[in-house]
């Protein structure tokens, strides 16, 4: 091994130093005109004027558009070999082709000397691997410049390489800013995301506190809820659109300087962590924001949203009402319930309309029946009630798994806690019917929140008489309509199978068709309804009640269960283990199987 290593200036060991030319076949001779006088030039002279005019042109380039990958990609092609720049701790900031780190792991401990300051330049001559290490700039530590190749360095490739030396001096702080700007992105987004599992998980408190440095204003008492469904591949690019066209317009909206240091945009962006290819914004709403969507100035977020996603193919929004901060669990539920709508039309955009919910449309007897349906819960211990409503909420609306992940919880305590809720209510919540009853509770009792409270009644209501309303069979025959637009019976086979429990074959048995049939009319009434049903349960959960409300389902679960002593909250756990164990439904529909 040869190592040739210099204590000179930061220019030592970059000429011709050590340096001679490559062995090579005889090349034709070219010609260079001086003066008119045209006279040969050797093959040495013509690789050193090509090697500057690259050069030259690599600076122009690196003027108008900086990047140091690109040059360094150039270097490597140039000199036919491997090229690295690391930073004075080691990280690789560019390197070509891919896998030079590997290839010049070897001169490891010449680049530790170089970088601490202990040596300008370095080179090293070991068997096949020829490397050249530079210092870049003049005070300790430095990054490394570093070029490997199979062949001697000619002077003119020795030379090349302490040009780009010098050039990668001038990018270099560009290079780092970028990374550390970079770096400071990636902690925000990850700072953003567990401030909405926090919220999701009823820590509002908690989550007002991790916020107040990255957007003041987002966590306001009143917010609304916007999820974008970005094309495969494409959901970063249109986070920075989106992030951008809402500050740019956040900042238009002051009036003064001070008004604009002062305000912070307020809108919090975040990458799903269940759906790759989901967006999730969470804005503080505006005066009017309970308007319809256009109206005044009142949603210029949403109006922003739907620029950015009308501008691109693929692109899907739904958007939620304006809901308390409190109830975000049930704002995202809504704008994914949108996003399903959104799917279907040709404007790519719908926003949640509550009023077109059955939940809206029932009396005052439908909250009292759902106050006493859900007093289990109510009555759970503080600590676990909120985890236990929030994830219930969660898991009806999405598998389990997508629902761990927005919670950041193991799929586990997820199923857990919907045991739990089961046991509270005295429920089997692997029956769709008990799941969609309990559905309906949730929506009831989230949409009396936001109403006046009204005096108690001692008379029991029942399921069967919160659903025997005209307004209920009216919203029943509205949500069922658009499966008459098929020439198939698909309110039949829809009633088969959610009558077996969303058991596609079990459904194809009593209709006598194959299993496969059952999925295709099921796929024609999803188009239909604007709703999924083979996905996930969530969109199956209306169809029965609408289904019970026209009497093609004779019963549904509804019976308000007894209140559970007070010791038995503390035993749930206990008692179920030593029960008969039952199926455990994990969100996803057995017509999938």
């Amino acid at each position: 091994m040869l190592i040739n290593q210099s204590l000179a200036s930061p220019r030592a060991g970059r000429g011709c130093s050590g340096a001679h030319d490559e062995p090579r076949r005889a090349r034709p001779l070219g010609l260079c005109g001086i003066s008119g006088i045209h006279m040969p030039i050797s093959a040495h002279e013509t690789r050193r004027e090509r090697l500057q005019l690259g050069l030259l042109e690599q600076m122009r380039r690196q003027a108008a558009d900086p990047s140091l990958q690109r040059l360094i990609a150039w270097l490597a092609d140039a000199i036919d070999g491997h090229v690295t720049v690391t930073s004075a701790t080691g990280e690789v900031l560019a390197q070509a082709p891919e896998g030079a780190r590997a290839v010049l792991a070897p001169a490891a401990h010449e680049r530790s000397r170089v970088a601490i300051g202990e040596l300008k330049s370095a080179t090293l001559d070991e068997g096949p691997l020829k490397a050249r290490l530079l210092a870049i700039g003049h005070h300790a530590p430095h990054a490394v410049l570093a070029t490997a190749r199979t062949e001697p360095y000619p002077a003119a490739v020795a030379d090349i390489v302490g040009h780009v030396a010098d050039l990668v001096a001038l990018l270099l702080p560009t290079t780092e800013f970028k990374a550390s700007w970079q770096r400071v992105r990636q902690a925000t987004t990850e700072v953003g995301l567990a401030i909405f599992q926090l919220l999701m998980g009823g820590q509002v408190a908690l989550a007002r506190r991790s916020a107040a440095s990255i957007a003041p204003q987002v966590l306001a008492d009143d917010v609304r809820v916007y999820v974008v469904d970005c094309r495969a591949g494409k959901r970063e690019h249109t986070a920075e659109v989106i992030e951008t066209a809402i500050r740019n317009c956040g900042l238009a909206r002051k009036r003064t300087r001070s008004e604009r240091e002062a305000t912070a945009p307020g809108v919090l962006v975040v990458r799903c962590p269940a759906y790759d290819n989901h967006l999730i914004i969470v804005a503080p709403a505006e005066d009017g924001a309970g308007q319809p969507s256009g109206v005044g100035r009142s949603d210029s977020v949403g109006e922003t949203l739907r620029k950015i996603v009308a501008d691109r193919p693929g692109h899907y929004l739904g958007a939620s009402e304006t809901t308390a901060l409190t109830r975000i669990a049930d704002a995202y539920r809504d704008a994914t319930r949108a996003l399903n709508v959104a799917q279907h039309l040709p404007e790519r955009t719908w926003q949640y309309n509550g009023h077109s919910q059955l939940a809206s449309m029932l009396d005052d007897r439908a909250r009292q029946w759902a106050e006493a349906f859900l007093q289990p819960l109510f009555h759970a211990p503080y600590q676990e009630r909120d985890h236990l409503f929030t994830t219930a909420r969660l898991a009806l609306a999405f598998p389990t798994t997508e629902a761990a992940k927005i919670l950041d919880v193991h799929r586990n305590t997820v199923a857990s806690r919907f045991r739990r809720v089961g046991d509270l209510l005295q429920l089997d919540l692997s029956d769709i019917r008990a799941r969609a009853v309990l559905d309906l509770a949730l929506q009831i009792d989230a949409r009396a929140a936001s109403l006046p409270p009204t005096p108690p009644s001692s008379n029991a209501v029942s399921l069967e008489e919160v659903l025997s309303t005209c307004t209920a069979h009216a919203w029943a025959e509205m949500t069922l309509a658009p499966l008459d637009q098929d020439r198939r019976d698909l309110r039949r086979t829809l009633r088969a199978w959610l009558a077996h429990n969303t058991s596609a074959d079990s459904a194809a048995a009593e209709l006598g068709v194959h299993p496969q049939t059952v999925r295709g009319h099921l796929r024609s009434a999803e188009r239909l309804l604007q709703r999924p049903l083979l996905a996930g349960a969530a969109g199956a959960h209306e169809m029965v009640i609408a289904l019970f409300i026209g009497g093609r389902i004779s019963t549904l679960p509804g019976d308000v269960p007894p209140l559970l002593p007070d010791d038995v909250y503390g035993v749930c756990e206990a008692t179920r283990a030593h029960a008969s164990p039952r199926p455990l439904w994990d969100g996803r529909d057995q017509a999938n199987e």
